[in-house]
């Protein structure tokens, strides 16, 4: 029988296609692009979370001036990140798009060697490769990326990643035994900053017209629910087990990408031949592949006794089982071993 949590995860992989799909609906039909949509829809999120933030606040928390920092590093980061996003959205299909945010494993990969002296095993740079595999594929499958898209998703894979990088000390921070309650506090949290953050843009890239706060509402409405429904997820089953299941936004988008296409909205999606929807499909496999193979190497490393072998692994890296379920993020991606 299929576990909530496993649910909540599928959930939240299509929401968050279905949020690619309204930006590029926003960007087709609304002037002012993904600045605008950037602005309006963040602001739209950080009202709601707002709302809900006191209903759920942890009795525990530390002083604000413990988290602060964290808090706002998290915040900053995304919300460059889901700049960097909507450009390369407004340039290139969701299809395209969604798989290649797998490319911050290679990135967070890199930071977790460097920063922390953590060891990589073979297997889980396999899966780094096959993550490579599937980003060049994927970028050669009808036609190749246009420039400015392929710059945008390289800079939201880095800024999600410095992002996914703090949202561990927030969440530390913020509970020794974190529970549901402390990783929903988390997210609106950031969500309310997030919009604080977005509502000092108003005069420049706001809007005054009813029908720009409603055309921004899908997205909003999308994207805060695929965050809700995964972080549900990594309460659930974990982090791992919870990316893994996010990573299937890519699969989904093809499959999305096909439907649209199919039914005439080619603002959204341009028709793609048989040819170039499996090679689509095939890069969204090697790269699904890769997570799955780096997320059970981690946990079955994670059980693993140090011994005197040993030595090179940091310490932090021994201490996995406690942080494990601990890495959450706004942007939803996968934290290897930090």
């Amino acid at each position: 029988m299929i576990s909530f949590g496993v649910v909540f995860g599928l959930l939240a992989a299509f929401c968050q296609s279905l949020s690619y799909l309204a930006t590029r609906h926003f960007v087709a039909v609304r002037q002012g692009g993904s600045r605008l949509l950037l602005v309006l829809s963040h602001i739209l999120m950080g009202v709601v979370s707002l709302a809900v933030l006191p209903w759920i606040w942890p009795a525990d928390l530390p002083s604000w001036r413990l988290y602060a920092e964290p808090l706002f590093s998290v915040s900053i980061f995304y919300l460059m990140g889901q700049m960097a996003l909507l450009v390369a959205l407004r340039h290139a299909e969701p299809s395209r798009i969604s798989p290649m945010l797998a490319f911050k494993i290679v990135l967070l990969a890199g930071m977790t060697v460097i920063l922390t002296g953590v060891v990589i095993s073979p297997l889980q740079w396999v899966a780094i490769a096959l993550c490579l595999v599937g980003v060049v594929t994927l970028n050669y499958t009808g036609g190749a990326n246009h420039p400015h898209a392929a710059i945008a998703v390289a800079m939201a894979c880095l800024l999600y990643s410095l992002s996914d990088w703090n949202i561990v000390r927030l969440v530390n921070i913020a509970s020794p035994h974190p529970d549901w309650r402390t990783f929903t506090w988390a997210t609106l949290t950031c969500y309310v900053l997030c919009g604080l953050i977005s509502a000092i843009f108003l005069p420049w890239y706001g809007s005054r017209k009813a029908k720009d706060w409603i055309d921004a509402c899908p997205f909003a409405g999308t994207w805060l629910a695929a965050m809700l429904f995964l972080f549900a997820c990594f309460g659930i089953e974990g982090v791992v087990y919870g990316n893994i299941l996010q990573s299937t936004r890519g699969i989904i988008s093809v499959l999305l990408g096909v439907i649209l296409a199919a039914v005439g909205m080619l603002h959204l999606e341009r028709a793609a031949g048989h040819g170039v929807f499996a090679r689509r499909m095939i890069a969204a496999i090697f790269m699904l592949g890769a997570v799955v193979l780096y997320g059970r190497e981690k946990d079955r490393l994670s059980h693993v006794q140090p011994t005197p072998a040993h030595k090179t692994v940091d310490a932090k890296f021994e201490s996995l089982p406690k942080t494990d379920n601990l890495v959450l993020s706004p942007s939803a991606t996968l934290a290897l071993d930090f």
